[in-house]
């Protein structure tokens, strides 16, 4: 329970208080976007669907507007950072593995250098003990010492170290700065709880959405999620249930200056009456609300089919370059092995092997870092699931529509029209909304995790 206050304490504090808190400013005063979450933009970019899909804008509310811009803003931090480091930590780990694999490549290049060089000057001596030199068994007796090569820096241990042994260093140094990065960038995402908070703040910022359209149909007490699920990230949906329930208790509907309120003529009277335009809610709920969201689903689903989809593609034209580049390796071996090479086959071929190992070693790890992505991204899901949030807010665009066109009819007989449409807005509002929180609550739920390390 101490760990939960602490928490909840934690989330009032950032929310309340921006100037001390995530995320930093600009000198302009708008949001800094980290390395990470540029990263991430510039990958996810890569496959928005062409031409893209515009998504119309809310018509902000403005007791709640403060609010939900705080919510989406802090989502947005906090989405860009954990989807960055899980995608930088892949990056980083296939670097890695191609500075390893590229390591061994030097070694085995300069060792198949030295045996070519020992090669050539057995053969030499061979020649020149066939001609009969007669320097060659001197030679032979007292062999010339081998001469290790003087550093321009001196003497020294320093001395013993090349101009590879200074590039291998390097190198190794490299490496340990990947995994260091991907160690680093794995503890702050875990301990910062940057994906709980990407969460959190997500799961009120749509909530907070509803209260743009609600109040204008006389509904000021939003639909609550069914918390059904038995996982722990109820628990830290039920914090930011009581926020947004304190939001919706702070603002009167009087503040709120797209309704109209009739002042009582009598003095003795101190009720007000709200009065509700429900043809002018139900446009703004087409227009922007539905619109807006049937729009962004269709447009996150393409991007997350594409996503999952050439990631797949590229992972397994890789698979099949590693398969034939091992098998080629394989079979030059065997016929190596069993002597089938001429001797100037053997010369051309051989010399290669290095660079197959190192095919060989880095293509999988790319593989694996393409795959990682793909999952830990939930590209698949999260588009089977935005496909399926835009098959029913178009069903409700198609109700809203059919009672759009009631409302025009009835309103061209004024004799015959009794304005009795908020009910029946109020009711399909509401519908609205209540898939809405009950999609954006079970997301919460279901994609809370923290982060692997590749």
């Amino acid at each position: 329970m101490r760990v939960r206050h602490q928490a909840e304490d934690d989330l009032l504090d950032e929310f309340f208080d921006p100037d001390t808190s995530a995320p930093r400013r600009t000198a302009d005063g708008s949001r800094f976007q980290s390395i990470r979450e540029r990263c991430w933009n510039w990958f996810h970019s890569r496959f928005e669907p062409k031409p893209p899909i515009s998504i119309a804008r809310d018509q902000p509310i403005a007791p709640f507007d403060v609010f939900r811009s705080r919510a989406t803003e802090l989502n947005y931090h906090y989405a860009g950072l954990y989807r960055g480091t899980f995608f930088l930590n892949y990056v980083l780990a296939v670097l890695a593995v191609m500075i390893a694999s590229f390591s061994l490549l030097l070694l085995g290049i300069s060792e198949c250098g030295q045996h070519e060089e020992d090669g050539a000057t057995a053969k030499t001596v061979i020649d020149q003990a066939r001609r009969g030199e007669p320097d060659v068994q001197q030679q032979n007796e007292h062999p010339p010492e081998r001469q290790t090569p003087v550093s321009a820096h001196g003497d020294g241990d320093c001395a013993k170290v090349g101009p590879s042994g200074l590039l291998l260093l390097a190198l190794t140094l490299l490496k340990l700065a990947f995994v260091f990065a991907i160690f680093f960038n794995t503890h702050r995402a875990n301990h910062g709880e940057w994906n709980n908070k990407a969460i959190n703040s997500r799961y009120l910022a749509e909530r907070l959405r509803m209260s743009y359209y609600l109040p204008l149909i006389g509904s000021f007490q939003p639909p609550a999620a069914a918390q059904t699920q038995f996982a722990s990230g109820v628990l830290r949906q039920s914090s930011i249930d009581w926020l947004f329930d304190a939001i919706v208790r702070s603002v009167s509907p009087a503040d709120i200056a797209e309704l109209s309120i009739d002042e009582p003529s009598d003095r003795s009277s101190t009720v007000r009456m709200l009065r509700v335009v429900p043809a002018r809610a139900l446009q703004a709920a087409r227009e922007s609300w539905l619109t807006g969201q049937i729009a962004y689903h269709k447009r996150n689903a393409k991007a997350m089919d594409q996503l999952s989809s050439q990631t797949d593609l590229y992972g397994k034209r890789l698979n099949i370059l590693v398969i034939v580049v091992v098998a080629f390796d394989a079979a030059a071996l065997a016929c190596e092995a069993l002597g089938l090479f001429p001797a100037f086959v053997h010369e051309h071929i051989h010399p290669y092997t290095p660079y197959f190992i190192f095919v060989s070693a880095v293509l999988p790890a790319a593989v694996a870092g393409l795959n990682g992505i793909r999952f830990q991204s939930e590209a698949r899901r999260l588009a089977d699931r935005s496909r399926a949030m835009q098959r029913l807010l178009e069903g409700k665009a198609e109700r809203a529509a059919a009672l759009n066109r009631i409302i025009e009819q009835e309103s061209q007989s004024p004799e015959t029209n009794l304005e009795s449409w908020a009910p029946d807005v109020l009711r399909l509002g509401e519908a609205i909304a209540r898939d809405m929180v009950e999609e954006v609550a079970e997301w919460s739920v279901v994609y809370a995790k923290d982060l692997a390390e590749p």
